[in-house]
């Protein structure tokens, strides 16, 4: 569901161009990738973001692909704050592909 939040919205950004919208889309970046790395700092919880690396994989992938989009015309801050989400993201999929759980 978070991952389909990032594709759905990306295509309204792309279509109206308003950087209010790119705001909206980066606050919520944002929340999605904060969300997933809270989960990630409780061991118990790090066991079922384990069983959903595809679909955190997913979320990556869309964040790569939406911050990559030339059609999309972000202010540099807003880039700057979906650049930090996808590399803190990304630092949890590679704890999880290595089975480095926190204790």
């Amino acid at each position: 569901m978070m991952g389909s939040l990032i594709t759905e919205n990306s295509s309204t950004l792309s279509s109206r161009n308003c950087s209010q919208n790119t705001t909206d889309h980066s606050s919520k970046i944002s929340a999605i990738v904060s969300v997933i790395l809270l989960m990630h700092e409780d061991v118990k919880l790090q066991q079922i973001l384990s069983s959903c690396k595809a679909e955190i994989d997913c979320i990556v992938q869309n964040l790569f692909a939406f911050q990559s989009s030339l059609e999309i015309n972000m202010a540099i801050d807003e880039r700057h704050k979906i650049q930090c989400a996808f590399d803190r993201l990304k630092g949890v999929t590679t704890t999880l592909s290595s089975g480095m759980l926190i204790t």
